[in-house]
């Protein structure tokens, strides 16, 4: 809301404003530059709350709600095979998805 004083707005606005008031956040602002720091943190506060904004590389990420019946065995082996190959990976290529 911009400006100090709901007193100053006209009747059918401070209506408006009453009416609206249930699940709304108002926040006061006095210049450009207020509000626009006002919406950068709100969009940051509704981006982390959502788990939309990432810390990291996406790949490092964890995937919730994932779960093993979401990965493509086959593609696993593949990895496996790979992976042993190129830097000596651990886990013998037979090793079961599910454990």
């Amino acid at each position: 809301m911009k400006g100090a004083e709901d007193a100053d707005r006209h009747p059918r606005m401070g209506a408006l404003i009453a009416r609206s008031q249930t699940g709304l956040v108002r926040r006061r602002f006095a210049t450009s530059v207020e509000l626009v720091a006002g919406l950068y943190a709100a969009l940051v506060q509704y981006l982390e709350t959502r788990e939309l904004l990432r810390f990291g590389p996406f790949d490092a990420a964890p995937c919730s709600g994932a779960t093993l019946d979401d990965l493509d065995v086959e593609d696993m082996y593949r990895f496996i095979r790979i992976a042993r190959r190129a830097r000596q990976f651990p886990l013998p290529p037979e090793t079961p998805p599910r454990s």
